[in-house]
């Protein structure tokens, strides 16, 4: 949804006064976006969705929570993305519930080793994220 409402922009070339429109431009029509999807027919006769459940998405407290778990998602994702290659390997591996045995057999490595990325991965994150803490409590 979020990548439909970029490249309509995109082919439209919709030009903004400033960067505050811009954001609650992007929140809204990435909502109408997702609402739209799910009240359309195709969508009603493919999931599962009470209409009782379509409510609860619709609202504004219910976006407002999916928008900050993108937002952070995003983050996160670039901070990983300044760990060093092997260390970012690692922690992808752990956000996806492996093992460090699992990890250190799919990268060839010890668990020792997996261990010791880990420990680099999680000091450097939490100097990059630590301001998260403060947004989200």
């Amino acid at each position: 949804m979020v990548q439909e409402v970029f490249i309509k922009v995109w082919e439209d070339k919709t030009t903004f006064q400033d960067e505050n429109h811009t954001t609650g431009y992007f929140y809204k029509a990435v909502r109408n976006k997702c609402l739209n999807h799910l009240k359309s027919k195709r969508h009603q006769l493919t999931e599962r969705y009470a209409d009782q459940n379509i409510k609860t998405y619709e609202t504004e407290e219910f976006l407002m929570s999916e928008a900050v778990v993108v937002e952070t998602t995003v983050i996160i994702e670039n901070a990983i993305k300044e760990l060093p290659d092997k260390a970012a390997q690692v922690i992808r591996l752990s956000i996806k519930d492996y093992t460090n045995d699992e990890i250190a057999k799919k990268l060839s490595i010890s668990v020792n080793t997996v261990k010791d990325h880990k420990k680099v991965a999680y000091r450097k994150l939490r100097n990059l994220l630590g301001f998260l803490r403060q947004v989200l409590l």
